[in-house]
């Protein structure tokens, strides 16, 4: 006969068929369990944190230095090259392409292909080259003169090298002329 809710031969609270006493050996853990290692995960999240820290410092010196390159680079003339030369250099060798035109003062001619924007909003341009589907990136130009270029015009832009990504040349302040 059942006096309450539940299965048979089971009577009051507690594990079943133990009755009200104390619980069995092994029902509640005797010692808190061993303290884990630090995971992986948290270890690479430290390691991220100063590393972007470290970065971020970095930063802040280098624009100490910018100022001076800037000046530097405005005394110097530019080298002159078209879309499809630089493009040619970089696809024969990065290297000595960079050494070349990386953060020097280039004036390159070009026909404009695109004109978008950015991920951020600012105005991104893209001069037709041989050799390359997405041509060269030019960046930096104000929103003013981007709005006055025409898809299919040849343009001449000043620009600072900014090395090559995926095969296409990039261009950082850039002003056109």
């Amino acid at each position: 006969m059942n006096q309450g809710y539940g299965p048979q031969g089971h009577q009051g609270y507690g594990p079943p068929s133990q009755g009200y006493g104390p619980p069995p050996q092994g029902y509640y853990p005797q010692q808190p369990p061993p303290k884990k290692p630090a995971s992986t995960f948290k270890i690479l999240a430290i390691v991220m944190l100063c590393l972007f820290g470290g970065c971020a410092g970095l930063a802040v010196l280098s624009g100490v230095g910018a100022g001076i390159k800037q000046a530097e680079r405005d005394k110097e003339p530019a080298l002159h090259v078209t879309a499809d030369e630089l493009v040619e250099a970089y696809a024969g060798n990065e290297i000595a392409a960079d050494a070349k035109y990386k953060d020097k003062k280039i004036e390159i001619e070009g026909v404009v292909e695109s004109i978008d924007s950015d991920f951020t909003g600012d105005a991104a341009v893209r001069i037709k080259a041989k050799g390359t589907l997405l041509g060269v990136s030019v960046q930096g130009i104000s929103k003013q003169q981007a709005a006055a270029l025409k898809k299919g015009s040849k343009e001449t832009f000043t620009c600072v090298g900014a090395g090559e990504v995926l095969g296409s040349p990039m261009l950082r302040e850039c002003v056109v002329q």
